[in-house]
């Protein structure tokens, strides 16, 4: 059963001397991001090394799987809340 849970994106949090980068959910924890910069090379238009990340407050469809499928729906403050928001898992 492939059931989906959506999060609410928090920072981006990196750790430059451990070569790690990790973006969590700010509601119940669960980890959205696990990254090694040292390993991702990503540029943006203007030359700006970035990191991949769910842009901070939006929300994000988890569907699990190999691989996991991720959706931004939109800022959790402006969209009305799923059935499926991880308010529940805290709740449990």
């Amino acid at each position: 059963m492939n059931e989906s849970t959506t999060h609410v994106a928090g920072p981006l949090v990196g750790f430059r001397k451990l070569d790690r980068a990790i973006q969590r959910c700010a509601v119940c924890g669960e980890k959205l991001e696990d990254l090694r910069p040292s390993r991702v090379s990503v540029f943006s238009s203007d030359g700006c090394n970035e990191l991949p990340q769910f842009p901070e407050a939006y929300l994000v469809r988890v569907t699990p799987g190999n691989p996991k499928a991720f959706h931004v729906i939109g800022d959790f403050r402006e969209v009305d809340l799923p059935d499926d928001f991880c308010l529940r898992l805290v709740e449990e």
